[in-house]
């Protein structure tokens, strides 16, 4: 799946936030954390407008 929007298996959270926006996806994850320069809520913090698309959180993926 991920080579199909170009993407690779070790992407940063920062590549896969631009390709989704640039291909109008929407995120689902189960992973928001903060760890680092790329990690994706520092990715949304610096990168959202009122145009983006959302990334929508699971907060346990186990219960999907």
């Amino acid at each position: 799946m991920f080579e199909e929007v170009g993407l690779s298996i070790d992407s940063t959270d920062r590549v896969v936030w631009r390709v989704a926006q640039k291909k109008q996806m929407i995120l689902l994850t189960a992973n928001r954390s903060m760890k680092d320069e790329d990690s994706l809520e520092q990715v949304m913090r610096e990168e959202n407008t009122q145009s983006s698309l959302p990334v929508v959180t699971i907060g346990n993926a186990d219960r999907v």
